[in-house]
């Protein structure tokens, strides 16, 4: 990994990372057993990233340090598989089956509905 890369990485993993503590403080709610913000983080990252890659299919080549940048760092740290297994697990251990389910449907069904709107966004502009 050369220095600019590290810089690169470093920096748009701060910035992602920043933003998904921010929705989670933003939405919290200490009553609840879903935490909104995260499922919002998972969701916009998928949307973010069909954005990216309707992008890139427009064009032929892109540099490394974008895809470093705009995937790894940035969408890698805005969204979070571990913090959406941890409050599935917690959900299953307190015996809300179907409120695992439907939080399980929300985040991966969510997430690729959205993946798929930010493709066909890029695509129509």
């Amino acid at each position: 990994m050369s220095f600019l890369e590290f810089i690169v990485l470093s920096f748009s993993s701060t910035i992602g990372a920043f933003l998904r503590y921010q929705l989670t403080l933003y939405f919290y709610d200490e009553k609840s057993s879903y935490q909104l913000g995260i499922l919002i983080a998972n969701l916009l990252g998928a949307y973010l990233i069909g954005l990216y890659v309707g992008y890139i299919q427009n064009i032929s080549t892109i540099s490394s340090i974008y895809k470093l940048l705009i995937t790894t760092g940035f969408l890698g740290s805005l969204t979070t598989f571990s913090t959406f297994s941890m409050e599935i697990v917690l959900l299953l251990q307190k015996g809300l089956l179907l409120q695992a389910i439907l939080w399980l449907i929300a985040h991966v069904v969510g997430a690729l509905c959205c993946t798929y709107i930010g493709i066909l966004t890029q695509q129509s502009i």
